[in-house]
């Protein structure tokens, strides 16, 4: 659970905010996700998901799959969700003047 808490950082901030860890059972880590294109951003990083949670662990059999279902994320904790709600603004007005050329240009550029 130690590692599943740095999900933010796993994930990055903006799929954090539309994300959540909801248990780990076998090898297995449940992801509670807001959308099916959130979902299916999800699946599509999966490898890179599995080698940041082994790097944070150390075991690299610890975490085996993962499994995204659209559900309600849990409920943060009120000092957890004002910091997320100031994270989801910052990366609105980050990206609020530029096309969607540029911004998918700097998705493209994030390292994995």
């Amino acid at each position: 659970m130690r590692v599943l808490r740095r999900w933010p950082e796993v994930v990055g901030e903006a799929m954090a905010a539309r994300s959540a860890p909801e248990r780990y059972d076998r090898g297995t880590v449940w992801v509670a996700v807001t959308g099916s294109a959130w979902a299916q951003e999800l699946r599509m990083s999966k490898g890179p998901i599995l080698s940041k949670l082994h790097s944070f662990a150390g075991e690299p059999n610890l975490f085996q799959d993962l499994r995204f279902g659209v559900r309600p994320l849990p409920v943060a904790e009120p000092e957890t969700a004002s910091k997320l709600a100031q994270l989801q603004e910052n990366h609105r007005s980050s990206i609020r003047d530029l096309s969607i050329r540029e911004i998918a240009e700097r998705r493209l550029k994030q390292p994995e």
